[in-house]
C-alpha cells in the first residue's frame, strides 16, 4: 500500500509464513524500496510456497548472482533483469 512503510509492510508479509514479526525481521537481509518495494530473505523451499500465497505477493525471485560486465559512460552493464520488469 502507498500510504504504509515499506519495512513494516514486508515485515507484516512475511510474518505469517515464519509464524511471528520477530522471525520475518530476523529472516530479512535487505529491504528495497526505492525503485522497487521488496526484500530479501532467507526462507526454506516451503517458506517460499507459503510467501507466494500471501496477499499483495506479487512475485517471488530465488537469489541470483549478476555479472556485471563491460563500462560504458561510467555504467557497468548487464544483460539480465532480475525478473524486474
Amino acid at each position: 500500500p502507498e500510504d504504509a512503510d515499506p519495512e513494516e509492510f514486508h515485515i507484516r508479509t512475511l510474518a505469517p509464513v515464519l509464524g511471528s514479526e520477530e522471525k520475518a525481521r530476523g529472516a530479512v537481509l535487505y529491504h528495497y524500496k526505492h525503485a522497487a518495494s521488496g526484500f530479501s530473505a532467507k526462507l526454506t523451499t516451503e517458506q517460499v510456497e507459503d510467501l507466494k500465497k500471501q496477499p499483495g505477493v506479487l512475485q517471488v525471485v530465488p537469489s541470483q548472482t549478476v555479472q556485471l560486465h563491460g563500462n560504458e559512460g561510467g555504467h557497468a552493464k548487464t544483460t539480465r533483469t532480475m525478473g524486474l520488469m
